[in-house]
Order: C-alpha cells, then structure tokens, then sequence
C-alpha cells in the first residue's frame, strides 16, 4: 500500500473477519484521515451534534450500537457509533467506509425506500486519537413494531412489500448486497406532503452490506436465525450467491408482512414455514395463498403475481431462485427506480481529507474535536504511505496557520515550507479557498434548525473555563488570516459569545457581540441579514445582562425591519429568535401584557416548523409558563399546567436525567412554590433535581452545588432549628465550591451568596449576612453590569437586616432604594415592589407614622385582592401584614375583621394545616383576645398550638410563642386548671431551649415568671430561676439570658418579703441593658417600668417616680414595638406615685393625657 487511493480501496475489498491487530499511531491517523476523505468525496455532513445518552439505546445494529437524540418535528436522529468486535480499527473504519459509500450512492441516495445517512458526528473514546466518528440517520420506528402496534389493511401491507422491493432493486442494481434484511431492519418513514400523512418502508442498517467492486469479490455475511437462506454457510459468497440469498429473506419478509401476525417475537410461525415450504416443492402455492388472503383482496391477478413472487423468491434451491430483485418481478413490474450507475461505476478512486472545504462545519464542533484531529494530522506524518504523509504535513500546515486546534503557530508552517513538505502554492490554494468561503451548499443541515450543543459538552467535561480560552485563540487567529467580515470569523464570534455568557462573563459577550455588529453596519446596511442576525445576539446578550430597557429598544426595532422585510418569513429561524429574544426581555421587565401574545403565536410557529417537542418550542414555552407565573393576576393554573407540558416533552424526548430536564424541574418547582398549595412536592422535586445533577454530572460539578443550594434554601421554610441549620451548612458548602469551581463573581456563585444572606438573617446572623452582601456590591454584576436584580437581592438584604438590628433610618433607606429600583426597571406589580411597599409600610408603624404605613399596607392588600384574588397565597401574607399592622397601632376591631376574612379564604384555598393559614390563625387569636372575644381566642389559641406542635415541633419559637399567648389567655380568664396543665411545659421548653437557639425564648421567661407569680408559688418560681442563674454563671457568653433570669427572678421576689433583693437584682439589669443597649430599647424601657414598681413597693417613692419618668421618656421616643397601652402604662405607673404623694393637679394632667390617648 504506497497511496492513499490503496488504502481507501484494501479498506473496501478487504474481509470483514480479520484477527485484531495493533495498529501503530500513524497506521491508526491513516485509517482516520481515509475515513475522513471519503466521508468528504462522498458529500457527507459534519454535524455540531451528538446522541442524548439519557434517552437510552434505541438497540444494536449489525456493526455497533444505536442511540438517539429529538432534534425537530417528527425528526429525531439515530446514532450508530461502531465497535470492532472481532476486528481491528482497521476494519472498524473499513465497515463504516463501506456503508457511506454505499448509501452516498446516488441512486440509492434518492431512492424513498432506503434510509438517508443524514451526516457525521463525533465521539471521544479510549482510542490512542481520544475520537471516533458516528453515522447519523433518521430516527423511526421499526416495521416490526409498527405492525405489532398498528392494525394495517393487506392493501397497505402489500404496498410495503412492493416498498422494500423497491429499495431492494435499486441496492442490487448498484451492485450492493443488504446481506441481513429482517422486520427490525426496515424502518417507518412518514410522507407529510399526502393528507393525511402516509407511512412507508425504508431499508436500514448497512453494517451487513457488500458491494460489488470487482468481479472476483468475494464477501462474508451474518446470520439471522429464521430470515436467512438455507444455502447459508460461514465461508465468502460470491455476489450471485449473495443476491440470492438476499432474495431469499426478502421472500421470507414479504410472507411475514403479508401473511403472519405480528406478534412482538418478529418471527414466522413453524407451521406457517413448514406449509410454505410444502406447497413450493410440491407446486401447490395458489391454494395455500387463497386460503391465508383476505376474501376482499383476493383478486386472480394478485393470486397469480403473489404465487410466481414466491416461487421465485423462496425456492430452497437457490439455482432456481430469481437471480435478483428486479423489474422482472411481477409484483414490481410497475417500479420505476433510477438505477444508474453502478457503485463500480461511480467509485471515486482518488480521495484525500481536505480541511479547508469542512472549515465552517468543523468549527461548529467543540474544540476537543479539533485538537484531536490534529493530533491524527500530527501522526500521519509519520505514515509509510508517502501521499498519506504529504496530504497530513498539508493539513497540519493548515492548522498552525488558522490555529485550528492548536494555537497559531506561522513559524511551524514556514518550518514545514522550508522542509519542502509543503508547498507554498498548496497552503494558499487551501486558504484563498476559506478566504472566498467556497465551502460546498449543505441544504440538508440547514433543514435541521440545529444549534451546535457545546456548552453542554464542555460542562459535561468541565472544560468550559479551558473553552473559552481555546475559542478566544482560535477568534484572534482567524481575525488574522482573513479580517473581521468572514464568514468564519462570525461563527467563531458567536460560540464565544456562547460560552462567555455561560462562564459567568456576559458583559464580554455583549461588547463582542456590539463590536461584530458595528463592524458588520460598516459594511453592509441594517436590512443586510448578517445585520439583523448581529443585532438578534446584542438584544439576547443586552437581555442576558439585566439591562432590560436597552434590549426591549433595540428586539423592537429589530422586530420592526424583521416585519418589513421583503424577503424574511415569519418562519424564519431569525424571525422566530429575534421575536423570542424581545419576549424574554418583556418577561424580564414584567411587561407581560406584551410578552404573552408574542409568546403564544410563537409556540404556535415553532410547532409548526420544528415541532413540538423541538427546544426552542420547549424553551418559548417555559418561558410563557414564567410569564403566566409572573402576570398580573398570575395564572398559576395556566403556567402548571404549560410547565407540566415543557417537562413531559423534555423527559419523553430527552430523559428525565438531561440537563434541561432537570432545568425545567427546577422552574416547574419554582411555580408552585409561588402558587404555595403544595410545599411538600416543592421540597421534593428540588431533592430530585439535586440527585439528578449529582447522577448526570458529578458530586463536584457547578450544575450539582446549585441544585443542592436551591434544595437547602427550599429546606428553610420548614423552620425548625436542626433544619435550619442543615440548610446553612448545605449553603455554606455550595458557595465555597461553586467559589472553587467556577470564575470570580459568576452569577451562580452571587445566587448562592445571596440565598445564602436570607438563611444567614433568618437565623439573626446579621453580621455575616452584612458582609456577604458587601462582597455582593462589590461585584462585577453590580458594578460594571449593574443588574438590577442582583441589586434588589442585596438591598432588601440590608433593609431586612437593619430591621433586625432595631435601625429602623437605615433599614427604611434600604427599602425605599429597594421600591425605586423594582418601580424603575420593572413597574409597582413586581413582587419586590410589593414586598418593600409591606416592609416600609411596617417600618413607618413601628417609628409612629401610623397612617403613612397603613396607607401603605392597604395599598398592597388592596392590589393583592384585585389581581391576585382573595384566596391567593400572596393575599394571604398581605392581609396578615394589615392585620398585624392594625394590631400594632390598637385598631383590634378593624384588624379582626381583616384576619377573619382573611383567615376564612386561606383556609379554602391553601387548607388549615398550612404554615400562612396557621399564621393568620395565630393572629387572629391574639385579636380575638384583644376585643374580648376570649373564648374564641382560647379555642383559636389551643388549635394553633396543636397545629404548630405537628408542623414546626415542640422547640420552634412559633409554637413557643403560642404556648405563652395561651398562657396568657389562662391567666386572663382565670383557667387555674388550664395554668396548672400548662406550666410543666413551658419549664420544660424554657430549660431546654436558649435565646441563640429560637429567638424570643425571653418572652416565654418572663411569662413563665409572671405564671409563678400570679398562681401564688414564687417560691417554686424563685427556686427555678436562682437554678438558672447558677447553670448560667458557670458558662461563657451568656449575658443576655443572665439578665433575662435576673429580670424573672426580680419580679417574683417584689411580690415577696425580699422586696430589697428584687431592687438590687433590677438596678444590676438596667445596668446590663444599658451596656448592651441604649436606654430607648424595649428592653430597657421595661426594665424601667419594672424597676420603678419594685422602687415603689418598697417606699422608695422618689426613686420609682425618677424611674417611671424615663418609662415614659423611652415609650414616647421608642414607639417601635410599642402600642399606645405601654404608653397609658407609664402614665397610670406615674399616677399610682402622685396618689401616694397626693398630688391632685399632677394626677389631674396626668388622667386628661391618658383620656386623650385612649380617644386617639
């Protein structure tokens, strides 16, 4: 073998059957570059595409295995990837040859009745090349299955049998032996053209097949139990002997079609063999075929034509047999197939792997594809075949010029001029051929409608970072070699842009994607199509960067020309983008009433075109379903039900483990946490797609870290304390190895970080939610990109945390920043609007602009009941935000009549176990207790606690919070029993429970003290708190509970004999409180209070009066927390001091400032 021309042709003649050899590296290169020669003489496409390996294997083929991928309408793609079982490489790459050359046939090519080779693909191996090239066809289903499936009339299943016969002659004429034809090997094509659309054979699988090159070839073929002839043997055929046996199985597949019953074994009953065999050797087939046609189809021609059919076919001498499948075949004597040439006669001698004609589609494919393929370049060189050699050093010249998976290296080319391996005529040839981009016309490609699938092969791989990099290099190399208006030059700015924008780096992508575009309008006029397709991929990046505003001006005035184009369809692929491009970007700025119809007529073109199940269909649809999400009023009922749809097409043609799959599991949660009916199915389609990434990636992949971060963020609204702090810890891992994982400030990692802030405030960690946030502002997304959304993350995060801290200033700045923002970009409807409306209008509650804050408050409720409806789950937080308002301010009357209406839909829309129900439940019973209605607010009470025991557990500071307003309750109504059940329990949880575990444990202290106090057993009351006072001075870091003890014993023992105890212990808490806290503090204002009626029951009459005063001092200032009843509290504490002094004109003015109070 001393030329490519040898190789090629030992490749084709040579046996199937060879002993497995090693090849060297160059022997290995060689058989690639042959394949890659042919593929190319042979005019097969490169495709940017690969199998989804989550939809499973479709079965094995004679020479490998068959997977598959959805790729448009009633188009999906079968993937035959070649394994050499008992063969070399060689013969690996000579079965693959040999069936490119066999269907790039022309006559076989158009023939409708064998199946079209639709291009080449790649995979990555454990070859010593790392690749390996796959055939992709034309997914269908079997004739096997369709029969098994279908009921078929004989009419049709005659025309099926005249189909394959078709398909059979025009293989034999051409001189090309099947060699395994059986019902899995025909597959069902659909012609859409005939209304309604018809099925129709076409012959498959060619990894069997023998084709005729010289008169001496001799071929070995398979054999299928029960289909082959009975002349088969182990030994080579000739191509007679071949075609006979062909005509034999097809014979057998006829009877099958016409005659069996389908069942799903594929297989010809025994004594239907048996009978039909008889009646042939004893010439009697009329009569066994009259007996098996339908009465409606037995026509004496038909008898006649069937019976000469198989006679001739299945003959067990194969001398009287029909030689071959032709027009002299009565059944097909009314084909019409064009059978020239021969595949003899049409054999291209001459081929050679030519990357300058493949430039534009290898380019497509990912860069590891490259780099291997030249590295196969690399090892040719060495090859002992001198025009394999001579035709690799080309190439790779080639390559370090353009940089083609390698990085551009001229010197190496004029190394390999200078060695005169090259020559320097030859390298331009190839170049002036890119430059004038005379690249072959692919129409098949472009029916396709595909895009290359490269971010997901780099995230698979992990190589994305690398990615960016190597297609950076390759962009600068081929902006040398040809300038920045080539065609080349476009394609590789795009993928760029692609993978910038996925690496976390989506300002690069815009400026690249506005620098192509204005380079592109220097040229060539806006209405050019390379100028609208640039300016479709600045509206998307504009978008993708949150500056929705500029990508709504320049999708609108895209839309427009696109509109009043002459030539582009409202079809077009670019139409169709352009058009989804504007949608989201409507979405994104809550304009839905301009998103939804663009959306709908949208999902209705793509069906139409690339069908529904395409992704783009599936991609607009998700979209729609958000926007109903997001609407106003939300249709959540809309957007489940076409979320639902998205999923099920991405599982069904997709599987459930694609990433995408999982993408729209995620979205689908993300809905129905909002609709809020159901928070278990929530938390446990998040746990779903966290494991899912973990079985589709890895452990440690970026995909993996943010579905466990957004399962872990799902995690805290369970509330209680090991979760929560589970939930934490999750968080903290996410961000620390998407920090590891992925580049500085990419928007997975701030998402994390920002999911991680709300645990951090949920769990009264401020400080480190502060800092988190500052790392936030100081980010790339908010300082050079200034998304918006992130910067209503960070400053609702703030206003939440300067609310904790009790800076109500600072923490009302931040949510006025918070609603300019979300009214700025998006409009008052957006959910961060309305969340900053309520949290302002609380804060201006708590610092004593009333009416301001329930105008507020009111506004929200009121949008709430008109878009959203009564019985919505955000109408039921708003209304009890009112509820708790008015509550606040000591309008008990108005805010039961909000939470009895408000509780009374939650409980028929959401259900009565329900963490909002159960709120508003709570809230309203406290009311209930404020307006005397006591009975209510103890049965009220008594079902909360229950409720909050089954949902939240015993230890969870809501159920604590229950425990005492039930007390309470007791204590007003006198319920001794009642109390006496009750005060076990709340020891128990007092003992167990500390202030750093569930906040406001204080309060059930100080109710656990006033229990003691007024059950008349303060000694056992003195006794639990001097044992906690003990226990606590023992440990570290316990001031807070050490002065909440102190506070509780101080106010058992004033109703003791040790009244001047109590006043030591009180002025030792205000001195604490003062040093933690200023003096307007609530707790310090009622340590006052406190300390004041201890001075005045031991006769220190002008110490208590001193103290009282700054009671009221700190109530008239403070005011946050506070009702107007603390404030009457001071005055009558006041009073009780100017009755012992008898002070009349004191109590006078005194009595007219509560009276005016109590008016307001």
């Amino acid at each position: 073998m001393d030329s490519l021309t040898n190789f090629s042709d030992f490749l084709i003649h040579s046996q199937i059957d060879q002993a497995p050899t090693n090849p060297s590296k160059a022997e290995h290169a060689e058989s690639i570059l042959t394949f890659l020669a042919v593929a190319q003489s042979q005019s097969v496409d490169f495709l940017p595409i690969s199998p989804q390996r989550l939809l499973g294997s479709v079965g094995r083929g004679a020479s490998g295995d068959i997977s598959q991928s959805s790729i448009l309408k009633d188009l999906g793609l079968a993937f035959k990837e070649f394994s050499a079982l008992s063969g070399s490489h060689e013969t690996l790459m000579k079965s693959m040859i040999r069936e490119i050359r066999i269907l790039q046939h022309r006559p076989i090519q158009l023939c409708t009745n064998i199946i079209n080779l639709e291009g080449i693909c790649w995979k990555s191996d454990g070859s010593e090349a790392g690749m390996s090239p796959v055939l992709v066809y034309r997914l269908g289903r079997s004739l096997a299955s369709h029969l098994a499936e279908t009921p078929v009339a004989f009419e049709t299943r005659l025309q099926y049998v005249k189909n394959i016969g078709n398909g059979l002659l025009v293989l034999h004429a051409s001189g090309v032996v099947h060699g395994d034809l059986k019902p899995e090997n025909v597959i069902m094509n659909i012609d859409h053209s005939a209304t309604p659309p018809v099925e129709f054979p076409e012959i498959a699988d060619f990894g069997s097949s023998q084709c005729l090159l010289e008169s001496q070839d001799r071929f070995y073929l398979p054999r299928s139990q029960e289909w082959c002839a009975p002349e088969w043997h182990a030994r080579s055929h000739t191509i007679e002997q071949a075609r006979r046996m062909d005509v034999y199985s097809y014979g057998l597949l006829a009877y099958w079609i016409l005659f069996s019953s389908h069942s799903k074994d594929m297989s010809i009953s025994s004594e239907d063999i048996a009978g039909l065999r008889n009646s042939i050797a004893e010439r009697s087939l009329r009569a066994f075929l009259a007996q098996r046609i339908p009465e409606a189809d037995q026509e004496a021609k038909l008898i006649h034509e069937l019976e000469d059919f198989f006679y001739g076919c299945l003959s067990q001498d194969p001398e009287e047999r029909t030689s071959v499948v032709s027009r002299d075949i009565g059944l097909l004597r009314d084909l019409s197939a064009d059978t020239k040439p021969t595949l003899a006669e049409s054999h291209q001698k001459h081929p050679a792997f030519d990357l300058a004609s493949c430039m534009d589609q290898l380019l497509q494919v990912t860069a590891g594809v490259r780099q291997k393929i030249f590295k196969i370049l690399e090892d040719s060189m060495s090859s002992s075949c001198s025009a394999c050699a001579q035709n690799g050093a080309l190439q790779l010249a080639l390559c370090h010029t353009l940089g083609f998976g390698t990085p551009r290296d001229v010197q190496a080319t004029e190394s390999l001029i200078a060695a005169r391996t090259v020559s320097h005529s030859d390298l331009q040839q190839r170049l002036d051929t890119i430059r004038d981009c005379q690249f072959p016309n692919r129409p098949g490609q472009a029916k396709w409608y595909i895009e290359p699938d490269l971010v997901s092969s780099y995230q698979e791989s992990g190589d994305l970072g690398k990615a960016v990099q190597w297609h950076k290099d390759e962009l600068e190399a081929l902006r040398d070699c040809f300038g920045t208006s080539h065609r080349l030059v476009s394609m590789a700015t795009n993928t760029l842009a692609l993978l910038l924008d996925e690496d976390g780096q989506t300002s690069k992508a815009l400026e690249l994607c506005i620098e192509q575009y204005d380079d592109i309008t220097s040229r060539v006029d806006q209405n050019h199509r390379d100028a609208l397709t640039a300016q479709c991929q600045v509206t998307l990046y504009q978008w993708k960067t949150g500056d929705t505003a500029e990508a709504i001006i320049t999708g609108e005035r895209l839309a427009e020309l696109l509109r009043n184009h002459p030539s582009i369809e409202e079809t077009d692929r670019l139409t169709m983008t352009c058009f989804s491009n504007l949608a989201g970007s409507y979405v994104s700025a809550h304009l839905h009433e301009k998103a939804i119809p663009i959306l709908e007529r949208l999902i209705e073109l793509n069906a139409q075109v690339l069908g529904s199940n395409h992704i783009d269909t599936l991609a607009n649809c998700q979209t729609l379903a958000v926007s109903y999400c997001e609407s106003v009023p939300p249709n959540y009922r809309q957007a489940l039900a076409l979320q639902r749809q998205v999923l099920k097409g991405w599982r069904e043609n997709f599987g459930s483990g694609h990433r995408n799959t999982i993408n729209a599991s995620t979205v689908y949660a993300s809905i129905l946490a909002r609709e809020g009916s159901n928070d278990p199915l929530v938390l446990e389609m998040y746990e779903w797609c966290m494991e899912a990434s973990r079985e589709l990636f890895s452990d440690d992949h970026p995909d993996t870290w943010l579905a466990v971060s957004r399962y872990a963020y799902r995690l805290l609204h369970d509330k209680t304390h090991k979760i929560v702090v589970d939930a934490i810890g999750l968080l903290q891992q996410s961000l620390e190895n998407l920090e590891r994982l992925l580049p500085t400030d990419h928007r997975d990692t701030l998402d994390v970080m920002l999911r991680l802030v709300l645990a951090y405030i949920n769990s009264e960690k401020l400080d480190e939610a502060e800092s988190l946030l500052l790392r936030v502002l100081q980010s790339k997304l908010c300082i050079t990109e200034r998304n918006p959304t992130i910067y209503l993350w960070v400053w609702s995060g703030l206003g939440r945390i300067y609310k904790e801290r009790g800076d109500s200033k600072r923490a009302r700045e931040a949510w006025e920043t918070t609603l300019k923002y979300a009214d700025q970009y998006w409009g008052v409807h957006h959910p961060a609007a309305r969340e900053a409306m309520r949290e302002l209008g609380r804060l201006l509650i708590e610092d004593g602009h009333h009416d301001d804050g329930i105008r507020l408050l009111e506004q929200d409720f009121t949008w709430c009941q008109e878009y959203l409806g009564k019985s919505a789950y955000g109408t039921v937080i708003s209304g009890n935000a009112l509820g708790q308002s008015y509550n606040a301010i000591g309008d008990y009357v108005q805010a039961y009549e909000i939470l009895s209406d408000v509780y009374l839909h939650a409980t028929k829309s959401l259900g009565d176990m329900k963490l909002a129900t159960i709120d508003v439940q709570g809230e309203l019973a406290y009311t209930a207790h404020r307006v005397d209605e006591s009975q209510a607010a103890k049965d009220l009470t008594e079902d909360v606690l229950r409720k909050r025991h089954l949902v939240l557990g015993s230890l969870h500071e809501d159920t604590i919070l229950t425990i005492g307003n039930l007390f309470r309750i007791y204590v007003d109504l006198d319920l001794r029993p009642e109390i006496e059940l009750l005060l076990p329990q709340v020891m128990t949880v007092v003992e167990r429970v500390t202030e750093e575990v569930v906040r406001h444990v204080s309060t059930l202290h100080y109710l656990l003290a006033e229990c003691f106090s007024k059950s008349g057993n303060s000694s056992r009351g003195e006794e639990f708190f001097r044992h906690q006072l003990r226990d606590l001075g023992e440990q570290s870091g316990t001031d807070r509970r050490i002065f909440t003890a102190k506070y509780c014993l101080a106010y058992i023992l004033s109703d003791t004999s040790n009244i001047g105890e109590a006043v030591e212990l009180m002025y030792e808490v205000l001195e604490l409180r003062l040093k933690l806290q200023e003096e307007c503090s609530l707790s310090a204002h009622y340590v006052l209070g406190l300390l004041g009626v201890v001075l005045r029951d031991s006769g220190d009459l002008a110490g208590a009066e001193k103290h009282f005063e700054q009671e009221l001092s700190s109530a008239i200032s403070l005011r946050s927390g506070l009702e107007k009843c603390d404030i009457i509290d001071a005055y009558e504490h006041l009073i009780t001091i100017y009755r012992k002094q008898n002070r009349a004109a004191k109590i006078l003015e005194t009595e007219q400032r509560i009276a005016d109070l109590k008016r307001s």
